[in-house]
């Protein structure tokens, strides 16, 4: 099953303030998110509640020790190594 495409959209704080509808709108609809700017940085994003959970389930899926992604292991090798000194 292929993901939907994300659509990134920018917009600065000050004009989510104004149309806050649309840019709730936009993330609920296009499947979107929008990135907010202030002083012309990045500094928060806003999507659907649907997308949120999706990202917060994401972080806590479980597999069996055997199954573990040997990126995992390399980390948890490097924490053991840096413990032990």
């Amino acid at each position: 099953m292929e993901k939907p495409e994300r659509k990134i959209i920018t917009a600065s704080a000050g004009e989510v303030v104004r149309r806050f509808s649309y840019y709730c709108d936009a993330t609920l609809n296009a499947q979107s998110v929008v990135v907010i700017k202030k002083n012309g940085r990045a500094r928060n994003v806003l999507l659907s509640l649907e997308e949120y959970e999706r990202l917060k389930w994401q972080d806590q899926q479980a597999f069996f020790a055997a199954d573990t992604p040997e990126h995992f292991l390399t980390d948890i090798e490097a924490l053991a190594d840096v413990t032990k000194r």
